[in-house]
């Protein structure tokens, strides 16, 4: 019989598992600080790739304004082949700003899913749309194959699908240079209540050498280096895809041959609605236009489409109003008004219209309601959708992810970009792309850029001014809304009624902001901010700044005057 141990092994062998015991605690403590750290350098980088975005966006607009703003000057050709590459590179660095942002957030796992009911045909309509101009530029063909098995509508997340869809469409398009581009849709397998799709997008472009293929979806990935230097890009766009595609519950694969074209094709399930209707047989053609037979045109009947286009402006601004039917006073369009949204739900049951341009932030009824309500009218009479396009001075995240829950398709931010504005028509009323024409990159205007402190910038004026004609009576419903508004603006501070202070100080903004008077948009815009928190104490100290360049914008326009 072996030996009982002592009490005083005994007690050595508590004193060694006390040692071991405190060890490992003092390991785990070590191994939590340090994963705690892992995490917040994590979250550090997350939070300095947001800010260092919105830095770099900043500048990097400023670029591309004034870019764009010296190419419709007169330029000596030389001269105007290096404001070309100016904005072709700013433009392109946004985009790796964009994807560095995508990438970072997979990376993370903070990208989620936004599960939500969507029609497939008009995702498929505004896509191709787009790409069809692309494609012509090209001499290239750009096609749908839809299988008459697949529904129209479905719950899922259709803005990734969207973004997975553009990245391939967009690589197709760079790398073929002639035949044509064909995206397919298949309804492949049903599982209980979900529909599995397969999305192909098969292009006769250069193709990709075989050796390139299994590295393809990795980050920072091109097929060789000299596609690189020819045709850009960061390596990125594939990645985000795969992962993407990972992340929605599939998978993405690639068949290629250098020299003659590439496959791409992905699985995704989605559940479809019970709607029982389908997309529209077997295949679509959007190498033309998409509108025929009995489809609508993006709001019109095909009644509608012999008549005058009618565009509703719902904005309770006069001078905002002013400007848009200036815009338009030169084209087929006919323009009709409301000051709210409760009028726009009136008129929209009275008659219909090709687009509706909807301000956010209105009295008796904001646009967000309104847009609501008349899609939901517009449906249930069994009637034709017309885009809804955001119209505001809010160029927030936040806005603008609201205007596309609400149903809006577009967005458009004041001051009118003109340019912007035209790339809206001719993507939403692409029947009328030729017939309503208001901005050209060949356009030419003397426009003189001012110092960044002038009360009022003249080439945002001067640009106003070539794109309406004679500004007059815009100048002059401006100037009698600004001495009202401001008026109305000091009454709610001194009655402390942070709301109405926010209100006017965005009515301000806006209209401040059409006629070039940034200095005192951006302390509305301050001003604005400052309501919306409550901090009167903020509003106090810009009250008088206000004034102060209330008078400097009144003095200018009356010195014009004269």
């Amino acid at each position: 019989m072996p030996d009982l141990p002592t009490t005083q092994d005994l007690q050595q062998e508590i004193i060694i598992l006390k040692k071991t015991n405190e060890r490992l605690r003092l390991e785990n403590l070590e191994l939590r600080e340090t994963a705690n750290q892992a995490d917040t350098a994590s979250k550090a980088k997350s939070d300095f790739l947001a800010m260092i975005s919105h830095e770099i966006r900043t500048p990097m607009n400023g670029v591309i304004g004034i870019s764009e703003l010296l190419l419709n000057t007169e330029l000596h050709p030389r001269q105007k082949h290096f404001a070309q590459l100016i904005l072709t590179s700013a433009r392109s660095l946004l985009t790796l700003i964009n994807s560095l942002l995508d990438f970072s957030k997979i990376e993370a796992h903070k990208m989620g899913l936004e599960i939500i009911s969507f029609d497939l045909r008009d995702l498929l309509q505004q896509l191709l749309t787009l790409y069809i101009v692309s494609g012509k530029q090209k001499g290239i063909a750009v096609k749908l194959e839809v299988g008459e098995d697949v529904a129209r509508y479905y719950t899922g997340d259709g803005v990734k699908l969207r973004q997975i869809l553009v990245n391939l469409l967009g690589n197709s398009i760079k790398f073929t240079d002639n035949g044509q581009i064909t995206l397919t849709v298949e309804h492949v397998d049903r599982q209980e209540d979900t529909d599995l799709l397969r999305f192909t997008v098969i292009d006769t472009g250069m193709g990709i050498a075989e050796n390139a293929l299994k590295t393809l979806f990795e980050p920072f990935v091109q097929a060789d280096i000299s596609s690189t230097r020819r045709f850009g890009g960061t390596g990125l766009g594939l990645s985000i895809c795969s992962k993407l595609v990972e992340l929605m519950g599939g998978r993405i694969e690639v068949k290629s041959e250098s020299g003659k074209g590439s496959r791409f094709w992905f699985t995704l399930p989605f559940k479809p609605e019970k709607t029982g209707d389908i997309i529209a047989g077997p295949q679509l053609d959007f190498a033309i236009p998409l509108h025929h037979g009995q489809n609508t045109t993006c709001g019109m009947s095909q009644d509608d489409k012999s008549n005058t286009l009618r565009l509703l402006i719902v904005d309770d601004d006069q001078t905002n109003r002013i400007v848009m039917e200036e815009i338009f006073k030169d084209t087929p369009a006919k323009t009709y008004f409301a000051e709210n949204g409760q009028q726009a739900i009136s008129m929209c049951s009275e008659q219909s219209f090709a687009m509706i341009f909807m301000d956010c932030q209105m009295p008796v009824m904001d646009g967000f309601e309104a847009t609501v309500r008349i899609l939901e009218e517009l449906k249930e009479k069994k009637r034709p959708v017309p885009p809804i396009i955001a119209l505001t001075a809010d160029a927030t995240k936040r806005t603008h992810e609201r205007c596309y829950d609400v149903g809006m398709v577009d967005y458009l931010v004041k001051p009118i970009d003109f340019r912007r504005l035209q790339e809206v028509l001719q993507v939403w009323l692409p029947d009328s792309e030729e017939k309503i024409h208001i901005f050209s990159t060949d356009d030419k205007s003397a426009v003189e850029t001012d110092e960044e402190n002038s009360v009022i910038n003249r080439a945002a004026l001067q640009k106003l001014e070539q794109h309406v004609g004679n500004i007059d009576n815009v100048v002059k419903v401006f100037v009698g809304a600004l001495e009202q508004r401001t008026k109305a603006l000091k009454a709610a501070f001194l009655a402390g009624r942070a709301d109405e202070v926010q209100k006017y100080a965005h009515m301000l903004k806006g209209s401040s902001s059409q006629v070039g008077a940034e200095q005192l948009a951006k302390l509305c815009e301050a001003m604005e901010q400052a309501g919306r928190r409550g901090s009167l104490k903020e509003v106090r100290q810009l009250m008088p700044k206000i004034e102060h360049m209330v008078k400097e914008v009144l003095n200018f326009f009356k010195e014009q005057r004269n």
